[in-house]
């Protein structure tokens, strides 16, 4: 049985779906974001507007230019919580 361990699967499933299935990095992002959201019928999920609810990654580098660049975390926005470097860092260990 595969093990996928929650961040990392998703950062490799992003990039075998650029690399494999012959997306582009955006629509990469929106499929396991809005499209993933609208699959699960909620609406108020997968993107960043006034009213909905979101968590967010701020990246060291952009990932349109190389899909990889999903697993540069800088920061974590997480239920209002910022979680900056140190932080995550002391969660790792």
């Amino acid at each position: 049985m595969a093990l996928a361990y929650p961040g990392g699967a998703l950062h490799e499933e992003l990039v075998a779906l650029v690399e494999s299935a012959g997306l582009t990095p955006l629509e990469a992002l929106r499929a396991v974001t809005l499209n993933a959201a609208a699959w699960l019928g909620q609406e108020r999920l997968g993107a960043v507007r006034v009213g909905f609810r979101a968590d967010l990654l701020l990246l060291d580098a952009d990932p349109l230019e190389d899909i990889g660049n999903v697993a540069r975390i800088h920061s974590v926005v997480s239920r209002g919580v910022v979680l900056g470097p140190s932080r995550l860092a002391a969660l790792r260990r």
